[in-house]
């Protein structure tokens, strides 16, 4: 048990609760988080299934080289970008980029994988100091102390990450949805850019309409807009208020309640409620520890069945009677030649820097 003493030493201190027992509403969450995270991995096979309708993709993998996959993305390649764009000129076909632009996309699915895993930690380091309260817990406040300290600034910055690391979620979401609805329209004998490259969750997108649907990220959730509304104004507004407290209520008896942080009062579409240029007001009372649990649920379920129906909508659009075996052929030629375009490159540019050092 680590003790941090705030400010005022009269008043209760901080407790990191490390050896805790988590709360039915926690436990949702992290089951959330682990729903969510499982409905993405088969969006991997399903969008690759769409994306290579007309190309055997399991029996030519093996062959595609591993800087297609790796360069530029991953720290698994050293491969710098003259490199990179050298490999790309001896490689240049409409094939080889539409697995270029696959391994974009598969980018953009880790990325989104990845932040949802993050959730849960940011949401375990915040209940450690500011502790869960059920959903169903009323208070009755007599008082209340609040304190300013290093840990107070620590949970107003981890639960502002849970918010960050979600609208982020959104973003990606929002980049894989527009790659799959505008695939057709890629121009792949010069793919230099993705058609999601300045997409941003909340303006408006290309997405197949099923994703439109109740319950799903095109279509208006409130909960998702609080997440918008709450990362918005960390990021680029200012703070809930301007220090980071955490308030120590008591009742009438003066027992000490369960602390808890105030978030400003929002209306029933997630957005603040705003008078000219103030918008964080407090009347709800309402607590960030305790609306917490089920925001996130919420916004995770919306995530999960966008990610369903995503793999629904990409079996649907998949014509299994296209031949394969031409277009496999082919890259299997491309392949070659590439390779050996760029053992030409290299052999010329090798030929140079020797006459260069004999000169």
């Amino acid at each position: 048990m680590e003790t941090v003493v705030p400010q005022d030493c009269s008043l209760p201190t901080f407790t990191l609760m490390s050896g805790r027992c988590t709360t039915p509403d926690e436990a949702n969450i992290y089951q959330s988080v682990s729903d969510c995270h499982d409905s993405i991995i088969p969006v991997f096979d399903c969008a690759r299934d769409f994306f290579f309708q007309d190309i055997d993709y399991a029996h030519i993998i093996g062959l595609v080289p591993i800087w297609i996959g790796e360069c530029g993305i991953s720290p698994e390649s050293g491969m710098s970008k003259n490199q990179y764009e050298q490999l790309r000129k001896a490689y240049q076909d409409p094939l080889i980029n539409r697995f270029i632009h696959w391994f974009d996309v598969e980018f953009l699915l880790n990325s989104l994988m990845d932040r949802i895993c993050s959730i849960e930690f940011f949401v375990k380091e915040f209940f450690k100091i500011v502790p869960c309260i059920p959903a169903s817990s009323t208070y009755s406040i007599d008082s209340a102390h609040f304190t300013i300290s290093e840990m107070s600034m620590f949970a107003y910055a981890m639960v502002n990450s849970v918010f960050v690391n979600l609208a982020s979620a959104f973003d990606l979401m929002a980049k894989v949805a527009v790659e799959l609805a505008e695939y057709e329209r890629n121009d792949f004998g010069s793919y230099k850019k993705m058609r999601s490259a300045d997409t941003i969750y909340g303006k408006k997108v290309n997405v197949w309409d099923e994703l439109k649907a109740d319950k799903h990220l095109f279509h208006g959730d409130p909960d998702v807009r609080l997440i918008e509304t709450l990362r918005n104004d960390y990021v680029h507004d200012r703070s809930w208020c301007r220090r980071a407290p955490i308030y120590f209520p008591r009742d009438k008896d003066s027992n000490l309640l369960t602390p808890f942080m105030p978030i400003p009062d929002y209306d029933e579409q997630g957005n603040f409620q705003k008078s000219g240029t103030r918008k964080k007001f407090y009347a709800q009372g309402k607590m960030v520890n305790q609306i917490l649990p089920q925001l996130v649920v919420n916004v995770l379920k919306v995530l999960q069945n966008t990610s369903e129906t995503m793999c629904k909508c990409c079996r649907a659009r998949i014509d299994h009677t296209k031949d394969k075996t031409v277009l496999t052929s082919a890259l299997f030629e491309k392949l070659r030649t590439g390779l050996e375009n760029y053992a030409n490159e290299m052999n010329h540019y090798a030929s140079a820097s020797n006459m260069v050092k004999d000169e």
